[in-house]
């Protein structure tokens, strides 16, 4: 069954349409009730058409009719010949209003496809350049948060706005019927390693720690952030960028970082329980 139409048209006024009138004028109301029930059978072929030399098409009529084969014949050939209301072309025949009512069906769904892969492009990509930006902000804290930068770069309402060709939001070279799904080139992430129990970080972001904090503040730091998952049973999305945001947030509070050595650790250790954890809440990607 074709899915691009799943009703048949039938107006409020469709009784008084030239072609009807006349069969209706010929075969009164019960004609006008045949041409119906002829439709809808039309409708639940492929291609809406009835062979017109089948045996059992004919035996299927009669039966949907309750009606002689030689009167419903008759009043086929008239619809085709006469009223014109049918298509025939000698093996086949149609109502062509059901054939045009597809098409209009067909271009809207194709429609509604593209539109929503547009709207799926378009959000792709905004959620791609919001996640860089958060990214930039942690890394470099003396950038200005994202909305303020967002208020300060609004323009006025009567400025002309230069149409950004080729940018990542340019929807006109983007070829949405044939978008590229090679994912070859695409390296794999590195892989990451447990630190801790409730900790992982990759080599690179392992060293990093060491060279910023040194071997035992790195491995104080992580085992921070290890006792807070544990205890409150918090997951984030990155462990690396947590320990930097709480290192960050350690200078603000304190002015400087505090100095971490094999006498004056940072954190007692088994005196974790002294700890005031709600300063650590994770509140989205650090």
């Amino acid at each position: 069954m074709p899915k691009s139409l799943t009703t048949i048209p039938h107006e409020t006024n469709s009784r008084t349409q030239p072609g009807l009138l006349a069969m209706r004028g010929k075969y009164k109301s019960e004609g006008y009730g045949w041409y119906w029930i002829l439709s809808e059978m039309l409708r639940n072929q492929p291609g809406y058409k009835l062979p017109l030399r089948e045996q059992f098409v004919w035996n299927a009529i009669v039966l949907e009719t309750q009606c002689e084969r030689i009167k419903i014949e008759s009043f086929i050939r008239d619809c085709i010949d006469e009223f014109k209301l049918f298509i025939s072309d000698g093996e086949y025949f149609w109502n062509n209003d059901l054939l045009t009512q597809a098409k209009i069906n067909a271009e809207k769904s194709e429609k509604a496809r593209y539109a929503a892969l547009m709207r799926w492009h378009s959000e792709c990509n905004a959620e791609g350049m919001q996640t860089h930006a958060d990214g930039m902000q942690t890394h470099n804290p003396g950038m200005r948060p994202h909305n303020e930068r967002k208020k300060a770069s609004v323009k006025p309402k009567n400025s002309p706005q230069k149409p950004q060709t080729g940018s990542l939001f340019d929807l006109n070279n983007i070829d949405l019927i044939n978008i590229n799904t090679n994912t070859s080139n695409k390296k794999d992430p590195p892989s990451k390693k447990h630190y801790a129990e409730f900790v992982t970080l990759t080599e690179e972001e392992h060293q990093k720690l060491v060279t910023q904090f040194g071997m035992d503040g790195a491995r104080e730091r992580i085992e921070d952030l290890n006792l807070w998952k544990g205890a409150k049973g918090k997951k984030t999305a990155s462990d690396y960028l947590t320990i930097l945001n709480w290192a960050r947030r350690e200078v603000k509070e304190h002015g400087k970082a505090p100095a971490t050595t094999k006498s004056n650790p940072r954190t007692p250790k088994n005196e974790f329980s002294s700890i005031d954890f709600s300063k650590f809440e994770y509140h989205g990607s650090p």
